[in-house]
């Protein structure tokens, strides 16, 4: 979510402050910050939710926004989230058959932590 409470309800206490400042910090040295977030909202609420995360990343000084929004995957804690999701349904390689595989990040893109570098920046 695009606030603190929606946001950390999901993530984790403190993950937003964490996140938020980071995309600015990165903006401050003139790097454009893809935010990647997960559609946890109804499609009626589309346009007012992606306008509530460009709002709130330029008061926090990052003037050009970059959102790429993400569908919830059946992996990782989203199994407990998605409703109607079965146990036996799960991302599979056969998913990936006829599709384009260099258009994944994970065939282009690392991403830099603290904690090392990660192959693929959705995990």
């Amino acid at each position: 979510g695009y606030t603190e409470e929606m946001n950390d309800a999901i993530r984790g206490r403190g993950v937003f402050r964490v996140a938020l400042a980071g995309a600015v910090r990165l903006a401050r040295r003139n790097l454009l910050p893809l935010i990647t977030i997960v559609r946890t909202w109804d499609d009626a609420d589309e346009l007012a939710t992606l306008a509530g995360f460009a709002r709130v990343l330029k008061e926090a000084g990052c003037d050009r926004p970059r959102i790429k929004v993400l569908p919830p995957l059946p992996l990782g804690r989203e199994l407990t989230r998605i409703a109607g999701l079965q146990r036996d349904e799960c991302v599979t390689t056969a998913m990936l058959d006829g599709f384009d595989r260099d258009l994944l990040m994970c065939s282009n893109s690392r991403l830099v932590t603290d904690r090392g570098v990660w192959v693929c920046p959705l995990l």
